[in-house]
């Protein structure tokens, strides 16, 4: 049983929620209802926050202070005390005078960490006062509508004013214009008569023009560069209920979906005729998936709707538990791992233990040492819930965050690693690392990097922009020049790099489809085609007289590869494994774990075998030479350290990227400076110290030259399409090659960190956990590698990914699931995670406890959202979610889902109707909005609509 307890006042309002494993939220009301303080309380990990609410006469929030640890326990003391409407009057009085004295006598300082809001005599929030005291201005036309948006670092107190991002709207309050805060028109949009954006142009006049269906749909899609083809980017179709039936790419590929009478998909067609299919549980939640080659992977649920088994193609079953909270408790992998996690209040992982299936209790087995491969990694908080340390194995990371929860250091083994300063808008201002060295970053006024110095204000590298902010040149500090044009749809045109006294070391030029795959690159020295199938795969590529053709299967694996009319041949199982590879020299064999992870390739020369730990990272690979590389995790599931031959190396890393690498003593070896990609490294020549050299890159960020203070070549990379090196010369040490990513030289492999790529075979040597990037779950970027990388391991990127794929990329290498990286994400969105429960195929009885967990409030109706789901990245810009609870109706039937009536969500119903209009508009006029803003209109809404029973609230 999961039991959530509730508590409430005379008034109704929800006092105290004891979580099911006993995690406390207390809220403190004033006298007219308004929540005055919150805390949390999580004894078990000695986590206890409170944060206490002021207002002005409107009910506008206009402090927020946040305690923790003692001064929260004090703070809940005061207010609970002080507003306890059940003891008299004068009792309250009493209390009040022994909370003054008291917290007098300990000289305690309240509002210390306080947010600040200022708003204006129509209620708009002008200004925003964060903790460490830096403004954000927002200032407004008489229509309510942001005008300009000033950020802490151009605000200026004196005259209230600043440099900002302004905004120009029509007469019908749509954004017309957006200026950055250097002056520069960076978009123009227009619309029709309906209210559609009709064109978008860019700050460098590249427009896209937008067509619509009567209801509104978008149906055809004209980019600058399909307008010179006079043919459409993209199109659409829709059935009869507004769901997409097909869609058209610019090459004129049509991709079809197949719906059920609930509007799910149940087929995809591709281009090639090829299907995928899909069928669905009564819950909405997908049963099974079915690939193209008929492999089929089933899943299974349990009552609240959370897998708890995955069945894979030959019937190997994966199998998921989860705690009284619905976190993830317990896995049992195919390979009989079982990965124990324990979570705190806040959902984050309080420890990991994994090690084999022996039927017995991890205690049960540590004490009889029947087995070394434990991995045990535990994690511990401060009491404001902040990261304080992480530990596994004999590492110890030792974290330390500012004011506004932002990293500031981070230590090992009693050496601080990174140090980190900020400027007032939150982005880096140095990064200091073990070396003692620094890294200044210097923004432009539209928060951009302009400028990366030295701790001796040498400069490294500095940026210029175009006006829709693609690069337009880097300059290196060693006097390399690179200089970038983009053609009408954004992709790199011409790369040129020159030395300071004009001799060209880059003379790249750029053809594309219509699709945005590049067919030519050309140079004085190389030249490179491309052509692709009809599912974007790359076809045919040509370097310099060198010719290669690919052909795939239905699902996307290599069948063959011919380079200059020799052809190697591939061959599957049903789990779109690599099992033989023939060749003229002979036939390689590959073999995989129950996990799907290669842990052999043979051929005649013989086997390179690898070795994989509990959590299925792999450990150890040994070569048909003989030689070995050893690999070793940390708790932020990063590679921190290598053996190669017993060679041991150490790396720092910052976010997900090596900043510093080193030997066993920390003795650098080298270190890095980042902006964009790796533009200088700091390379240790033995005991002369190092010398700093210079990363030229490609369009795809793959290092082509190295060069020293005096711009002269060390290093020269050139690749096949999928990262083979081709040629190489290498004088300096280095690691970083094919698209900015680390290259192990004894497995000739890449480190994508989930998990490790062969470029040989073009393929990854374990399956993906991430479902939602194709069935085929060891496809490197979709067979398309010159288009796409993938640097986490877990999904395709290009320069367009959205919100969700940036933070995926930058946090998958850490050992969570997906649902846990999805918390995360929502948190550094501004979203309260444990409110983000559902989708549009959680069960309503879901809904209802996610309803009734978020308000403490029983529903009589039906549940449901009241944020279209439409614009959900627009919300989740705002920091709303628009499946949280936090959001959901209690929805009367009368004007809930109605199939002949005029419900909210019913198809084309006039209520149906002006619900969807009041929201376009509400977001044409207002694309500012506050998340505050936003849920005041939602009350106005519901109340319009005649929703009496309208509960959804904003959680404090």
């Amino acid at each position: 049983w999961a039991i959530t307890k509730y508590e409430y006042d005379k008034n109704g309002n929800t006092t105290k929620i004891i979580t099911p494993k006993g995690f406390e939220i207390g809220r403190v009301y004033d006298v007219i209802d308004r929540v005055i303080e919150q805390y949390e309380k999580d004894e078990i990990n000695n986590i206890f926050r409170s944060h206490v609410y002021k207002y002005d006469k409107a009910s506008n929030i206009i402090v927020l202070s946040e305690y923790s640890g003692k001064d929260a326990r004090l703070i809940n003391k005061k207010y609970s005390s002080e507003n306890d409407y059940n003891i008299k009057a004068l009792d309250r009085y009493e209390k009040s005078k022994e909370n003054k004295k008291l917290l007098k006598e300990l000289k305690f300082e309240e509002d210390k960490r306080s947010k600040g809001y200022t708003y204006d005599s129509q209620d708009r929030l002008t200004h925003f006062k964060n903790i460490s005291g830096n403004t954000t201005r927002l200032i407004y036309d008489k229509n309510d509508r942001i005008i300009k948006q000033i950020l802490p670092e151009q605000y200026d107190e004196t005259t209230d004013d600043g440099l900002g991002t302004t905004y120009v709207y029509n007469l019908k309050g749509q954004v017309i214009q957006v200026k950055n805060a250097l002056a520069e028109t960076v978009t123009r949009n227009t619309y029709d008569p309906k209210g559609n954006m009709k064109t978008s142009i860019d700050g460098e006049n590249n427009k896209v023009e937008y067509t619509y269906t009567l209801l509104g749909q978008i149906k055809d899609i004209v980019t600058p560069n399909s307008r010179k083809e006079n043919k459409k980017a993209q199109s659409y179709k829709y059935d009869a209920r507004g769901n997409i039936t097909g869609i058209t790419e610019g090459n004129g590929n049509q991709t079809s979906y197949m719906l059920d009478d609930w509007g799910r998909i149940i087929q995809i067609v591709t281009p090639e005729g090829t299907a995928e299919k899909y069928t669905y549980d009564y819950a909405g939640n997908i049963v099974t998936t079915t690939d193209a080659n008929g492999g089929t992977i089933t899943y299974s649920y349990n009552s609240l709707g959370q897998v708890s088994e995955i069945k894979d193609q030959e019937g190997n079953s994966e199998y998921f538990y989860y705690d009284e909270e619905g976190n993830l408790s317990k896995q049992l992998d195919r390979n009989e791992n079982i990965v124990d996690r324990i979570y705190n209040i806040d959902k984050n992982i309080v420890s990991v233990k994994a090690y084999k299936n022996h039927k017995k209790t991890i205690e049960e087995i540590s004490k009889e040492q029947k087995i070394l491969n434990i991995i045990d990694q535990r994690y511990n908080y401060n009491e404001d819930g902040t990261l304080k340390n992480a530990y596994t194995g004999n590492m110890l990371y030792e974290y330390s965050f500012n004011a506004e929860g932002m990293l500031e250091s981070k230590s090992a083994s009693g050496k601080t690693l990174l140090n980190y300063d900020y400027d007032k808008n939150n982005n880096i201002k140095t990064i200091k690392d073990i070396t003692g060295k620094s890294s200044i970053y210097r923004y432009d006024y539209a928060n951009r990097v302009k400028e990366i110095k030295d701790n001796s204000e040498n400069t490294v590298v500095n940026y210029d922009y175009f006006k829709n902010d693609n690069i337009k040149s880097i300059n290196y500090g060693n006097g390399l020049k690179s200089n970038y044009s983009y053609d009408g749809d954004s992709n790199v045109e011409s790369l040129v790099t020159v030395t300071s006294t004009g001799e060209v070391l880059v003379d790249y030029s750029y053809a594309y489809d219509l699709n945005g795959n590049r067919i030519e690159k050309v140079s004085s020295k190389h030249k490179n085609n491309y052509t692709y199938d009809s599912m974007n795969r790359l076809k045919d590529s040509s370097y310099d007289g060198r010719q290669e053709s690919f052909t795939y299967d239905k699902v996307g694996n290599r069948l063959t590869k011919t380079t200059n009319g020799i052809t190697d041949r591939y061959v599957y199982n049903v789990k779109n494994q690599l099992k033989e590879l023939h060749q003229d020299s002979g036939i390689n064999h590959f073999t995989y774990d129950k996990q799907g992870n290669t842990i052999k390739e043979e051929s005649n020369l013989g086997a390179n075998t690898f070795e994989y730990n509990n959590l299925n990272q792999q450990v150890k690979a040994i070569t048909k030479e003989g030689n070995t590389l050893v690999s070793r995790y940390d708790t932020e599931g990063l590679r921190c350290e290598i053996e190669e031959n017993e060679k041991l190396t150490k790396f720092i890393f910052h976010k997900e990227n090596v900043l510093v690498e080193t030997d066993n003593d920390y003795n650098c070896i080298s270190r890095f400076t980042r902006g964009y990609e790796v533009v200088a490294a700091d390379i240790a020549n033995g005991e002369l110290g190092s010398n700093r050299y210079y990363y030229t890159q490609d369009e795809q960020g793959s290092t082509v030259y190295i060069t020293d203070k005096e711009q002269q070549i060390k290093n020269k990379y050139c690749y096949d399409a999928f990262g083979n090196v081709l040629e190489s010369t290498e004088d300096v040490h280095n690691r970083i090659t094919y698209v900015g990513q680390q290259f192990d030289g004894i497995t000739n492999q890449y480190y994508l960190r989930a998990r490790f790529y062969n470029p040989v075979i073009g393929r990854f040597t374990q399956e993906d956990v991430y479902r939602g990037d194709g069935l085929n779950l060891y496809a490197y970027c979709g067979s398309n590698p010159v288009g796409y990388c993938d640097p986490s391991g877990y999904m395709n990127c290009d320069p367009k990914k959205n919100a969700w794929n940036d933070y995926l990329n930058k946090h998958k290498g850490e050992e969570k699931d997906i649902a846990q990286l999805k918390d995360e994400y929502y948190k550094s969105k501004g979203i309260e995670p444990s409110t983000v429960r559902t989708s549009n195929k959680t069960p309503t009885d879901k809904l209802r406890s996610l309803w009734e967990g978020y308000t403490g409030e029983k529903s009589s109706n039906e549940i449901h959202h009241g944020l279209p789901e439409k614009y959900k990245e627009w919300f989740e810009d705002k920091r709303m979610e628009v499946n949280s609870g936090e959001y959901f109706f209690d929805l009367p039937k009368d004007v809930h889902r109605l199939k002949d009536g005029n419900g909210i969500h019913t198809n084309n119903s006039p209520l149906g109707k002006e619900w969807n209009t009041i929201w376009h508009e509400f977001k044409r006029d207002r694309p500012n909005a506050t998340k505050e803003q936003i849920l005041a209109k939602l009350n106005k809404m519901a109340k319009k609509a005649g929703i009496e029973k309208y509960r959804a609230v904003l959680k404090k």
